[in-house]
């Protein structure tokens, strides 16, 4: 009784295949033991769609990955450490060139170390009296005390002070100024006591009021170069 069912179920599944196959136009079945065309098998998975269906719709592939360009794509990262600038050398040293008085002065001092201050300075003032001028009267150029008497840089400035200021004479007081302005390595004993031409300026070197403290016998010969000076600008003044 069983088996009569099974065949009979299996005949009804037979029936409706080849029922399928005709609806889906196949009209015959090839005779042989090789396999089936691939459009005659019918589907054996549930829910398979029947012979002659349309195929689904093959399902959307995955989007291209984006390509990125060159100009899109993010900076490089600017934050490495920058390198430190190099140090620049120290500078060398400038002397400098203080001037104190009268700015367009007939008479024209410069010395290495300090003006009217102190004993030597006080001393220069009555040197100055002497010659029939105020300090204000005067000017006087002051230049560094530890001066090179071969710094061209610095002769050029005070050489151009003095065409600046353009006056009649220029005491020059102490073997460093003398040496400086003069451009000459000889000692003061051989640079002092004469007017000597500097860029059209008579200029008279002379001992440092320093060494007059330290010897008052010297005094008496600066005071006659002194009065050479004098003479000079007597010479130079323009008659009214």
């Amino acid at each position: 009784m069983v088996e009569l069912q099974e065949r009979e179920e299996l005949l009804a599944s037979l029936k409706g295949y080849l029922e399928e196959l005709k609806e889906s136009g196949v009209e015959e079945l090839p005779v042989g033991t090789g396999p089936l065309p691939a459009a005659a098998v019918s589907p054996v998975a549930a829910g398979a769609a029947p012979l002659g269906a349309a195929a689904p719709a093959a399902a959307p592939s995955a989007a291209p990955a984006a390509v990125v360009s060159p100009a899109d794509s993010p900076a490089p990262s600017t934050a490495a450490t920058a390198s430190l600038p190099h140090e620049a050398p120290a500078p060398s040293p400038v002397a400098t060139i203080q001037t104190f008085g009268n700015p367009s002065a007939r008479l024209f001092f410069v010395i290495a170390g300090g003006g009217f201050e102190g004993a030597s300075g006080a001393l220069l003032a009555k040197i100055v009296a002497a010659m029939g001028f105020a300090p204000e009267q005067v000017l006087l150029a002051s230049l560094d005390r530890d001066i090179s008497p071969s710094d061209a840089a610095l002769r050029k400035a005070v050489t151009s002070k003095i065409a600046e200021v353009a006056p009649e004479a220029v005491v020059a007081l102490g073997e460093k100024a003398a040496q400086l302005i003069l451009e000459s390595a000889a000692p003061i004993s051989r640079l002092r006591g004469r007017l000597v031409k500097v860029g059209g300026v008579s200029v008279m070197a002379t001992l440092h009021p320093f060494e007059l403290l330290a010897d008052e016998a010297l005094k008496r010969e600066v005071w006659n170069e002194m009065k050479k000076v004098m003479a000079h600008l007597t010479r130079t003044v323009t008659p009214s």
